[in-house]
């Protein structure tokens, strides 16, 4: 089994980092207490832990709550609106994306979609209005075309297709 087939429990982010912070608080009073031990006679190790699992508690439980709430916030939004912009590129919304953290990296991040948005923006829309632009120039002309013998409505529907072809292409150049 490779290293990328090893299973391990979901975590987000936020518990991942609130956990390990809980974690290294409880040990350094567990620490703390042993250093009172060996410095302080007449006090007991179990005491001192006894004692010192109240601060963990209390510690560990605000520790927790502080940095869940930033963490969440300030890096678990951010991330997944940048996810959930990157799926809605795949359904075709080339419209920049708008995050707000004070986390640079995450702001990088957005700035690197926006500049690959900008970039789908600049060659691919462009490059389909150019498509399109000559499509309506051909069907506009095989519409005026007398040789190719079209009926009046035929040829009425061509030049209106060719119309709304134009229209959509100008609507589209004035697009943000």
């Amino acid at each position: 089994m490779n290293h990328s087939e090893v299973r391990r429990p979901k975590l987000s982010l936020t518990a991942e980092v609130t956990l390990l912070a809980s974690v290294v608080t409880a040990l350094s009073m567990a620490i703390y207490a042993g250093f009172q031990y060996f410095t302080m006679p007449g006090h007991t190790l179990s005491g001192l832990l006894l004692e010192h699992s109240w601060h963990v508690l209390a510690l560990g439980g605000l520790t927790y709550a502080v940095l869940h709430t930033v963490l969440h916030h300030q890096i678990v939004k951010p991330i997944r609106a940048l996810f959930l912009k990157c799926y809605a590129v795949t359904k075709g919304d080339l419209s920049p994306v708008s995050i707000t953290t004070r986390v640079d990296e995450i702001r990088e991040i957005a700035d690197g979609i926006n500049m690959m948005l900008q970039q789908l923006r600049d060659t691919g829309v462009s490059g389909n209005l150019r498509e399109l632009a000559a499509y309506a120039e051909e069907v506009r002309l095989v519409a005026e075309n007398p040789e190719n013998n079209l009926t009046p409505a035929s040829q009425d529907l061509l030049l209106e297709l060719s119309e709304k072809l134009t229209n959509v292409i100008k609507v589209r150049e004035h697009a943000p």
